[in-house]
């Protein structure tokens, strides 16, 4: 359950969202337009999605309500409708998402493996491969309709599995803005 204030603090619009097992919100995030963005991940076989078409990245949910994750993105529209959902990859997790001046929108995780779908793109930092340890930090871009324009490991050999925020923090600053 998630729920949208005012700027009095009133509650203007709450929902559920997810399916029938295990889901967990980890951020939330809102553009320019009043679009809302989540990020988290599901052990939901029936975890809610939906492909708008026009390239938006998509992928049919594969978790398996026990031990398999996937990590989600969902946009909901300014007047609350779901515009985007997907899942990404398996037993990676999604921690924050961001929206920048453009309305592109970054979203940050971890993944333990080379299941990760990467992207590169031209002048940004981009590593294709998992690095070893028990997770890589991972970056990804898409613009405001859904399609990826960037997604990329970031990690050594060790576990990068720590703090990880998109306006401040202690152990890596993420600032797409």
């Amino acid at each position: 359950i998630f729920t949208k204030f005012d700027s009095s603090l009133q509650p203007v619009w709450s929902s559920y969202y997810g399916g029938a097992s295990t889901d967990n919100l980890q951020n939330v995030s809102s553009d320019s337009k009043g679009n809302m963005y989540i990020v988290g991940y599901t052990y939901s076989s029936d975890f809610d999605t939906y492909n708008p078409g026009g390239g938006a990245y998509y992928r049919a949910p594969t978790a398996n309500n026990s031990n398999i994750t996937n990590n989600y993105i969902a946009k909901f529209s300014s007047d609350y409708q779901l515009a985007w959902a997907t899942t990404y990859s398996e037993n990676s997790t999604f921690i924050g998402v961001e929206c920048g001046s453009n309305d592109n929108v970054y979203v940050y995780g971890t993944s333990p493996g080379t299941a990760f779908d990467t992207q590169s793109e031209t002048g940004s930092y981009n590593d294709n491969s998992y690095n070893g340890g028990s997770a890589d930090y991972v970056f990804l871009k898409f613009d405001s309709v859904g399609v990826r324009k960037w997604a990329t490991f970031y990690g050594g050999t060790d576990n990068e599995g720590g703090g990880v925020t998109g306006r401040s923090g202690m152990n890596i600053f993420f600032n797409p803005c």
